[in-house]
């Protein structure tokens, strides 16, 4: 058997990649609390909104890695799809929901 090939990154550039996949992710959260709000959507169709938004940026970002993003992460799905499970981007999402539909519908 052959010994594997050693991987040549840059740990610098993989955690800024990281945490601009972090802010993209958050910030996909953020639109969607704003969108779903807005449209006065209610109860689980509001969560299939963030579902739709966190996969249409993770999308967007394997559209920005051209296609090939093990270029840039060493593991891409993970790294793409950890938006449906984060808390931070769930709690974002959920406080710029509510908050938008309070604003826009209660006042």
């Amino acid at each position: 058997m052959t010994p594997a090939a050693p991987e040549l990154s840059n740990t610098s550039n993989v955690s800024a990649n990281l945490a601009t996949a972090g802010a993209s992710r958050v910030f996909a959260a953020l639109v969607a609390g704003l969108v779903a709000g807005a449209g006065d959507v209610t109860g689980v169709k509001g969560f299939a909104v963030f579902a739709g938004f966190q996969l249409a940026n993770a999308l967007i970002m394997c559209g920005v890695c051209s296609g090939s993003p093990r270029r840039f992460y060493k593991s891409p799905l993970p790294t793409f799809l950890a938006g449906l499970t984060s808390q931070t981007e769930l709690l974002t999402f959920v406080l710029l929901w509510t908050f938008t539909h309070n604003i826009v519908y209660l006042f």
